[in-house]
């Protein structure tokens, strides 16, 4: 499902409050900005029109879903990050920013379901989140690439529960 069209109800298109709670509800991060990046060209090219259906009550989760290997703490907790003066500082400091930018990627889409269902709405305010999402998830996977040439992975080390 991380690629391609978002499925469609059998009797209507699916709006972008309903696909940015698909996103939420996606744990894997990769396939989330994958998933992400579909749901925005999708919104930014015309493929889905409408930002929400009024007459359906979608609940929006407390928490997005993330995977279970990505062992989230207290930021009071977490580990120095160092000054990148060693392989695993600088390790450390990239797998920190990849974190943010997949909470990033979260909250831009939670942006949209928990507060898009107001008709006051204006376009713009769908189309502004969605390209930030979008940039999100690229840097997201641009960092998690860089992350594994310097020999980790994302989950490899804690990462705050902050926001």
């Amino acid at each position: 499902m991380a690629t391609g069209k978002i499925s469609r109800r059998r009797d209507r298109a699916e709006t972008l409050v309903e696909a940015a709670l698909l996103v939420l509800n996606t744990a894997d991060p990769f396939e989330k900005a994958q998933l992400g990046d579909s749901v925005a060209s999708q919104w930014l090219q015309g493929a889905i029109t409408q930002p929400y259906d009024p007459s359906l009550a979608l609940p929006v989760p407390d928490r997005p879903a993330t995977l279970s290997n990505v062992k989230l703490v207290s930021p009071s907790l977490m580990p120095k990050l160092g000054k990148a003066g060693s392989l695993q500082s600088r390790q450390a400091i990239v797998h920190s920013l990849v974190h943010t930018e997949s909470w990033a990627i979260d909250l831009s889409w939670d942006i949209i379901a928990r507060f898009g269902k107001q008709a006051a709405m204006p376009r713009d305010f769908f189309t502004d989140f969605v390209k930030v999402a979008k940039d999100k998830g690229r840097h997201f996977t641009l960092l998690a690439e860089r992350l594994e040439l310097l020999g980790s992975f994302y989950g490899a080390l804690p990462a705050h529960d902050g926001l």
